[in-house]
């Protein structure tokens, strides 16, 4: 079993820069998934009669977004990288940053969703849609005291206390 400050990652051999190259990686995967998803929502389908504005709606939102992503990449990865190498803030950390993350997350497919259901005519989703904006706050307290639950009972497991 490898120890946990011997770094085994995909960033080992690219060192600091490792979760830039990636994080460069994947806004490069991004934007060329965004690219077709638009290219698949213009085109015109004579034999199918499914609405196509929802792919171009996602694929529009990810181009729009592209700077959030990489900066939510960057973090991530950054994170990851930096806090294999101290277990002590990790565990202090690790469940913050998640937190973080699924706010963003959630924060992400709510406004996807919000662009998505303008053309929609059913009152019942936007009224769900909106009441995402109150579960920012909720979410954030669940996901950090899961993380700390979680993390405690990771170190208790491991003999730690």
């Amino acid at each position: 079993m490898a120890s946990r400050n011997r770094d085994t990652s995909l960033f080992a051999p690219l060192g600091v820069l490792g979760p830039l190259i990636v994080s460069c990686i994947s806004i490069l995967a991004l934007v060329i998934v965004a690219y077709v998803l638009i290219q698949i929502g213009g085109m015109e389908w004579h034999s199918v009669h499914v609405e196509y504005d929802v792919i171009t709606t996602v694929g529009q939102f990810l181009f729009d977004n592209v700077r959030l992503f990489f900066v939510v990449f960057l973090l991530s990865n950054y994170t990851d990288y930096f806090l294999k190498y101290n277990e002590d803030v990790d565990f202090w950390v690790r469940p913050l940053t998640n937190a973080v993350f699924g706010v963003i997350t959630l924060w992400i497919i709510v406004s996807l969703l919000e662009r998505i259901i303008v053309d929609i005519e059913i009152e019942i989703i936007h009224d769900v849609v909106g009441v995402f904006d109150l579960l920012y706050v909720p979410v954030f307290l669940i996901v950090l005291g899961a993380g700390y639950v979680h993390a405690y009972f990771v170190r208790y497991r491991d003999g730690e206390r």
